[in-house]
């Protein structure tokens, strides 16, 4: 079936008439490591796969101080997903039906976080997992 011709003739509509150009995204991704971090919240947001958490830490020694990491989750938290293993991670609750946590109760609380390649992405980087640290 062939497609409609567009009609540029619209003034409803304004099409791209310049040169574009590419540039550097500006994301560069944590390296494989265990950094000492504060939790900064989970942001609702949305994904190409529907509603998510975006888990953000912020690296505060070494050198990557300042650096904001984050990793994204499914929005419900169950006993075999991240958000429910993210979740009981934050107050070092075991992972189990029905531990219930408040994100923003651990926002400025210091973390460990172990980030790993990405299975299918070895020059990315994600969380896999964190814990709280005592100081």
């Amino acid at each position: 079936m062939p497609l409609d011709p567009i009609d540029t003739n619209k003034k409803d509509k304004e099409y791209v008439n310049e040169v574009l150009t590419v540039i550097e995204s500006g994301y560069t991704p944590i390296p494989v490591g265990m950094y000492k971090t504060k939790f900064d919240g989970a942001e609702k947001t949305t994904t190409r796969t529907g509603p998510a958490y975006r888990w953000c830490f912020t690296v505060d020694e070494g050198e990557y101080a300042g650096k904001c990491v984050t990793e994204l989750s499914d929005r419900i938290p169950s006993t075999t997903n991240k958000c429910g293993r993210f979740l009981v991670a934050l107050a070092k609750k075991p992972l189990e039906k029905d531990v219930q946590n408040n994100p923003n109760d651990y926002i400025g609380k210091r973390y460990m976080i172990i980030v790993e390649a990405k299975p299918n992405d070895p020059k990315d980087t994600k969380i896999t997992t964190f814990t709280m640290l005592d100081n």
